[in-house]
Parts: structure tokens; sequence; C-alpha cells
């Protein structure tokens, strides 16, 4: 119980941080919060995972290859720990829009609307498919869009809204 206790401190404090755009500091609560139960005994694990994965897909001084990349690894260990996690689906569906790989993206998303069907991932869906549809070779290139696609899929008020999941 005290370990739970004092994952679910660092992530509260993750989300803090992250609110306030802070996400390098954001960033190493969740680390701490992950070095702190590796083993996932507390059943949190794939809940910092993701939202460790939205932080990255916000941080804006790394290279934009290289943000994505690494929101993609921590929503598939994500998925890998809880395969019925939708926001770490939809995270690492965002991800892989932003880097153009549309197919996968499209599969990620079918996913979390499985999970979850009421989500409001059937719009990003609709959006996928028409992208897809299009002849634009690089249809996600608008940074205007992946902001919108982050909001949608990290909320706009960033992982706050994974405050009280881990039960």
């Amino acid at each position: 119980a005290k370990l739970a206790f004092e994952l679910d401190k660092l992530k509260v404090k993750g989300n803090a941080a992250f609110n306030a755009k802070r996400y390098d500091e954001a960033l190493r609560y969740y680390e701490d919060a992950l070095q702190l139960d590796p083993t996932n005994s507390t059943n949190m694990l794939h809940v910092i995972l993701s939202n460790t994965s939205c932080v990255y897909s916000w941080h804006s001084k790394l290279p934009r290859n290289s943000k994505w990349q690494k929101s993609f690894d921590y929503a598939y260990a994500a998925v890998k720990i809880k395969q019925d996690h939708a926001k770490a689906h939809s995270r690492m569906a965002l991800a892989f829009m932003a880097m153009r790989m549309l197919k996968e993206a499209k599969e990620s998303l079918q996913t979390a609307l499985h999970i979850e069907p009421s989500n409001e991932l059937v719009i990003s869906l609709r959006k996928v498919d028409r992208r897809i549809a299009a002849t634009d070779p690089e249809p996600y290139s608008s940074p205007p869009l992946l902001t919108r696609l982050r909001k949608s899929v990290c909320g706009s008020k960033r992982p706050r809204e994974e405050e009280s999941e881990g039960s």
C-alpha cells in the first residue's frame, strides 16, 4: 500500500508539472515512478508509461523524430503491460501518425475504439481514413493537425485525465 501511495504521489506531481508545461520536470517524476515499481506490483505502470508517452508528444526541446519515437516506445510499453488500455493505443496511434505510418495509426485507433467504443477517437479515426484516402504524400506534416490530434488523444488538460486511473 505504501508503494502505491508513493507511486501515485509521483504520478500526481508529474501530471501537475505536465499541466504547467514543465515537461522535463514531468518526465523526471514519471521516470522516478517507473524506477519505484519496475515490476508493476501496483498495477499502475501502464498509466505512468502512457502519461510519459503523452509528455514526449508535447516536448518541444527534442528533435521531431526522436520525440515521436520516444512517445511511441512508451505507449507500446504500456500496451505490452495492459493490452486493453485504450489511451495507450491512442497515444501509440498519434505517434504513428506523426511518423507518417498511417496504416499502423489506423490499426491502433481501431484497437482503442474496440476497447472503448464510446471514445472520441471516432473523430480521429475518420480523419485518418480521409488522410489515407487523400493523395497528399505527407498528410500529417501539418503542425496544427498534430496539435489538434494531440489534444484529442492526450486531452487538452494533458495527462490529468488519468489521475484517478490505476484501480
